[in-house]
């Protein structure tokens, strides 16, 4: 190859100039081009296709379709050629199809914000989705159906059994938990005859979001704030106190505790959880006081600028209470719960279960990889 070879005449890079990105990406299998028949659309007698024209690349990240006689190097650098390009965590779903006596697989992901589809009458593309010979591809209406059939109670014990393990991985020996309840919207307006209720939605309930009053549940919620790590959690009409639901939340994050073989140190609390029944709970809780509470004793407490006053040693545990904003904030900015469209109390339930999953889940992932300070960074696992 001579030295004006080494260089595309398109954008001037040399064959070795790999990027990090590019020099990951490992070839795992690959067919074609004879037998394979690509459609762009579903398979049918009058839609358009290529046969024997497309060579199929499977790779650690991505399905590439490249055309007959397309140079494809061990290091994919001419991927620019491929036909298409389908990165796995695009993918929004697969199924099983047929053509005559061929069969395939049939792809729908997204691309630039719209749905696009490819469908490969191959065998061996089955691989991919992992689907049985004998077994026919999941469609899209299987995958909606997922969470209607585990149901919120089986995903809670997903939730706690996959904490349990994380905390028993990491050798806690006690640990604080964090109580709070984070406001999320009704995808309803107010009924006509009685604002205080949902209209589409009859289960949401007009309940203090910040300063106002909005229609929607709270999700109330304990966790570990070291490892801003979720325990366990109780979701309930926006109008329902934190108190309300205190004792069950505690007794929730006692047993998961318990299974877990870690101590319950200290349970904090903002001023909501401020009362005698709370307090008895557990031998030891940080909660401020209201300013109507023990007037005139040395307590902790915290003002209308939100500075904390009392004894230091509980002002420097009270600090700790931000973790579970951070959660919040996680769950509604990056899992989805800022905007929820569905309707009822259990299905706001389970989706509000799967979101929290999702950063159990990938505290997992990265205990596994041996990165945990990745463990709230989900773009970690951007391709």
């Amino acid at each position: 190859m001579g030295e004006a070879d080494r260089f595309c005449r398109e954008c001037g890079r040399g064959v070795g100039d790999e990027t990090a990105s590019e020099a990951d990406e490992r070839e795992l299998y690959s067919f074609g081009p004879l037998g394979v028949r690509i459609f762009h659309s579903r398979p049918s007698v009058f839609a358009w296709s290529i046969l024997n024209m497309t060579r199929i690349v499977l790779t650690d990240k991505r399905i590439y379709g490249f055309p007959k006689g397309a140079l494809i190097p061990t290091k994919l650098l001419f991927k620019s050629s491929a036909r298409f390009q389908v990165p796995y965590e695009s993918i929004v779903a697969t199924e099983h199809v047929g053509l005559g006596f061929q069969e395939g697989v049939w792809i729908q992901y997204r691309e630039g914000g719209k749905l696009k589809e490819v469908s490969d009458i191959d065998k061996r593309i089955r691989r991919l989705c992992l689907v049985e010979p004998t077994e026919r591809g999941y469609p899209r209406s299987v995958l909606s159906r997922f969470t209607h059939l585990v149901g919120a109670e089986t995903l809670r014990l997903i939730i706690e059994e996959k904490v349990i393990m994380l905390l028993r991985r990491a050798g806690v020996g006690e640990a604080d938990a964090v109580l709070d309840a984070s406001f999320i919207k009704a995808w309803s307006t107010r009924h006509p005859e009685s604002n205080k209720v949902g209209f589409s939605d009859p289960d949401a309930r007009v309940g203090r979001n910040g300063r106002g009053f909005d229609l929607g549940y709270k999700l109330h919620t304990s966790v570990e704030p070291r490892r801003i790590q979720p325990l366990a959690s109780v979701l309930a009409p926006a109008n329902e106190k934190e108190k309300r639901h205190a004792p069950s939340l505690v007794e929730k994050t006692k047993i998961i505790l318990g299974k877990a073989k870690v101590k319950l140190r200290c349970l904090i609390g903002d001023s909501q959880y401020s009362s005698e029944r709370v307090r008895g709970l557990v031998e030891r809780a940080v909660i401020p006081y209201m300013s109507n509470q023990m007037r005139g004793g040395d307590v902790l407490r915290v003002d209308r600028l939100f500075r904390v006053h009392g004894p230091a040693r509980e002002v420097e545990e009270y600090r700790r209470r931000p973790a579970v904003e951070a959660l919040f904030a996680y769950v509604k900015n990056q899992y989805g719960l800022t905007v929820v469209r569905v309707r009822g109390l259990l299905n706001i339930s389970v989706y509000s279960l799967l979101s929290l999953l999702c950063i159990v889940l990938s505290r997992e992932a990265v205990e596994n990889l041996g990165r945990p300070d990745k463990a709230l960074s989900p773009t970690f696992f951007n391709v």
